[in-house]
């Protein structure tokens, strides 16, 4: 389905319009989840945006960079992922500090996809 929507309107499109909704959906998420429906709206949009990363940066890195280097330019970039596992470690230490989930989903939103 990216794919199919990259093809039609472009891959860089594509990319800005989901991390938008995706921070919107992060800042948003102590009003927006207050039910199980809206829970799982958030979470569909969330792997939405990581479905979109997975198969559009491999495209995105070729365009960009070439394909001569493809494997080790897109292992750079697909390190970020590991980069990014250090968030959850972050957003703990937000909660212990201010007893709040709100303030860990608000600065996920301010600092998403930077």
């Amino acid at each position: 389905m990216t794919v199919l929507l990259s093809d039609k309107f472009g891959i860089l499109k594509v990319m800005i319009v989901t991390y938008i909704i995706r921070v919107i959906i992060l800042l948003l998420f102590p009003i927006f989840v207050v039910n199980f429906i809206t829970l799982c709206i958030a979470v569909a949009i969330t792997g939405w945006r990581f479905a979109v990363n997975l198969a559009l940066f491999p495209v995105l890195t070729a365009e960009y960079f070439g394909t001569k280097n493809l494997g080790v330019n897109y292992g750079l970039i697909f390190t970020a992922f590991g980069v990014g596992a250090i968030s959850p470690t972050i957003g703990s230490w937000i909660y212990d500090s201010t007893g709040n989930y709100s303030y860990v989903f608000i600065s996920a939103g301010f600092l998403f996809d930077i």
